[in-house]
């Protein structure tokens, strides 16, 4: 069960280990249908997130897009999920046009938010974590 190595570089072997699908992800991305759009997909945990998802898509043998959508301050980040065949949309989520020019996917995943040491901007704050998970100002177009 424990497939996890004694050491690892610095670099490159905790992202593809943290990106690695479970067998219950891969059989998951049989069961789903449509795209995945990570929201916010520059984050913390987002580029791991998205190159999990697509790994597991791969895997699973079923086609689709994963779109990775991101402000992009790291444009090495942004490289990385282009170079791993995740396709990538730079721009701010609440800029109301840009919003409703993203493409259409079955599946939101949504990690943009303020966090950590951001206390200083509370209408930012508001903005991203309470107004902007709501979908019908993304006009997402999302079947609710």
């Amino acid at each position: 069960m424990n497939n996890l190595p004694e050491k690892m570089s610095p670099v490159d072997e905790p992202t593809e280990l943290l990106s690695r699908p479970t067998e219950a992800l891969v059989e998951m991305m049989l069961q789903i249908d449509g795209d995945f759009m990570f929201l916010g997909v520059g984050g913390k945990m987002g580029p791991t997130m998205a190159l999990m998802a697509l790994r597991a898509t791969r895997k699973a043998g079923v086609t689709r897009k994963i779109i990775g959508v991101s402000r992009f301050s790291n444009w090495e980040e942004r490289t990385f999920l282009e170079k791993s065949g995740i396709e990538t949309i730079r721009g701010g989520l609440l800029n109301k046009d840009f919003s409703e020019s993203l493409p259409q996917a079955k599946n939101i995943v949504f990690l943009a938010g303020m966090k950590f040491g951001t206390e200083d901007n509370l209408s930012l704050i508001w903005a991203m974590n309470t107004y902007l998970p709501d979908p019908i100002p993304l006009n997402l177009n999302l079947k609710l």
